[in-house]
């Protein structure tokens, strides 16, 4: 019997209300999953990180699993983005019971669930934007991109995005060596392909700031570097609130079948896969 997964994200803390999270909680332990990822994004302290997780896994009987979004990584009064990102997430997370999945897995009956924020490396910026990483970084700063304004590491994007790109890889390159392991499931926060972000009707107000945000929001590198690996069989992403899925096809190896969760601080959801035994 297939092993059912669900994914939610983007179920921040304020803009979405406590009530609406716990009736997402109700409708997912509904499902009587195998297991349920939560891929980032709860709040902007850990206080709301804290409240999100405990709401939903009063409501579960399976593991809870997390994925560290960008906003989880706002720098706070006492912690800054560095000592969130090295341990101050970590520490809360597993403090409650949860698995933190960056860097980690979890393993469902010989099918292995592993994640990464994804963070952005410019390579989801359209070609006609014509514009060099230097720019791109001004270019955040300039127009106001929380990310700019609310994260307080050393690192540049594509730094980090190489950092936690390497980290997956390695990830990824353990478990197709494992025997014991028969599939592997990639939960990001951030998109990794192309159809995963939302496409601007032209003519629309905010065009031009929709182009320019599309360059933060992915990473099309680390997509490549997932579908090098043959047991990958699933890639979950949240952060755009749409939903979506597509088959991904690759030469001489298996499709890949990806989604989006198509959840967001207005309307909480999830997407539920069919990890086949």
């Amino acid at each position: 019997m297939p092993l059912k997964l669900l994914v939610t994200s983007d179920l921040t803390l304020g803009a979405a209300s406590e009530g609406s999270i716990e009736a997402l909680g109700d409708s997912m332990a509904s499902q009587n999953p195998a297991a349920v990822v939560v891929a980032g994004n709860l709040g902007e302290s850990l206080g709301d990180l804290r409240k999100v997780l405990s709401l939903l896994k009063d409501k579960m009987k399976c593991p809870l699993a997390f994925v560290p979004g960008n906003q989880d990584l706002f720098f706070q009064e006492n912690l800054s983005s560095h000592d969130l990102w090295a341990y101050g997430l970590r520490q809360e997370v597993e403090s409650l019971g949860i698995n933190y999945l960056q860097g980690s897995t979890l393993e469902l009956d010989g099918h292995v669930i592993t994640g990464s924020i994804g963070w952005y490396d410019y390579s989801t910026a359209l070609p006609e934007m014509n514009q060099i990483q230097e720019s791109w970084i001004q270019t955040k700063l300039d127009n106001n991109v929380p990310d700019a304004l609310r994260i307080d590491w050393e690192w540049s994007d594509p730094e980090f995005a190489m950092l936690v790109s390497r980290s997956l890889a390695a990830t990824l390159d353990s478990l197709e060596a494992d025997t014991k392991v028969r599939g592997v499931t990639v939960i990001t926060h951030f998109p990794v392909f192309d159809w995963q972000l939302p496409t601007v009707a032209q003519g629309f107000e905010g065009e031009a700031y929709q182009h320019i945000l599309r360059a933060y929001q992915g990473s099309f590198s680390l997509g490549q570097e997932i579908l090098k690996r043959a047991k990958v069989g699933h890639v979950v992403s949240g952060h755009v609130g749409i939903s979506g899925s597509k088959t991904i096809h690759r030469p001489g190896g298996k499709p890949v079948r990806g989604y989006l969760t198509g959840s967001s601080q207005s309307s909480p959801g999830y997407v539920e896969l069919e990890l086949a035994p």
